[in-house]
């Protein structure tokens, strides 16, 4: 039975440390995700900006005619 107890407290043990692995991974990814979520929304706000100063130089362009 003893011997047993200690099997168990052994796989517990094992489980425990992948466990924690895992979270660490997915608390990286999270990370990464962030990241990449932040580098996204620059490039949607640096393409909104050019398409807002294309319309501007149209309608320059227009005005001078």
């Amino acid at each position: 039975r003893r011997q047993r107890q200690m099997c168990i407290r052994d796989r517990l043990g094992a489980t425990f440390g992948v466990l924690v692995e895992l979270i660490d991974r997915v608390r990286m990814l999270d990370n990464d995700l962030i990241r990449l979520e932040q580098k996204l929304n620059v490039f949607i706000e640096m393409k909104e900006e050019l398409q807002l100063e294309e319309l501007e130089d149209i309608k320059h362009d227009k005005q001078k005619k």
